[in-house]
């Protein structure tokens, strides 16, 4: 009898550790909240920039891909994805229209 009530102890000695361990539920620190410079803030953009356009490119490649055999959905997807692209430089040309894009 006394070892149920000891294992009951234990198992809820145990579950109140896990609750009230610091890593339990912890939010994992960004770039964004250790930049102190807009240099830093500026190599956080980059990276994820970096990430964004990764994961843009490997889902392009898989839907060429998976669909290789329907010559006028990829024709399509492809005049699509460059008329995407002109809209997208002439969007940052409009709201970046300074000749030196650094400054």
């Amino acid at each position: 009898m006394r070892s149920n009530t000891t294992k009951r102890k234990f198992l809820i000695l145990l579950f109140l550790t896990t609750l009230t361990t610091p890593a339990y539920g912890a939010k994992k620190k960004t770039c964004y909240d250790t930049a102190q410079t807009q240099y830093e803030l500026n190599v956080c953009a980059a990276s994820e920039l970096k990430k964004a356009d990764y994961e843009l490119n490997r889902v392009y490649k898989e839907i060429l891909k998976r669909y290789a055999g329907d010559r006028v959905f990829i024709s399509r997807l492809k005049e699509a994805q460059r008329a995407w692209v002109s809209f997208r430089d002439a969007e940052l040309e409009a709201i970046f229209p300074a000749a030196e894009k650094q400054f």
